[in-house]
């Protein structure tokens, strides 16, 4: 895909402003760029608290898989006794 000028287009696309209020009642270029998304998701007019949940606790991604294959086992368990059975016929 080009642009106009018959090039590709540069390495992170299109340039996207955002614009806020302005204090003279106009709009102006918001061009705060922020590593942290939710920064974004903070009202600066209100300065809320930050979005933080100290009581959250890491899950290991390997005890959360192993409990999504334990439950998909059981499942399949069941269901094929259930069929086996006549339980459901």
């Amino acid at each position: 895909m080009t642009d106009e000028s018959g090039l590709p287009p540069t390495e992170g696309g299109s340039d996207t402003t955002t614009y806020r209020p302005s204090a003279q009642g106009g709009l102006e270029s918001s061009s705060e760029k922020s590593g942290d998304y939710r920064d974004g998701l903070r009202s600066r007019r209100w300065n809320a608290a930050p979005l933080e949940n100290p009581e959250a606790e890491a899950t290991d991604p390997r005890l959360a898989v192993a409990a999504i294959v334990i439950l998909s086992a059981i499942t399949l368990v069941l269901l094929v006794a259930g069929y086996g059975s006549g339980f459901w016929d």
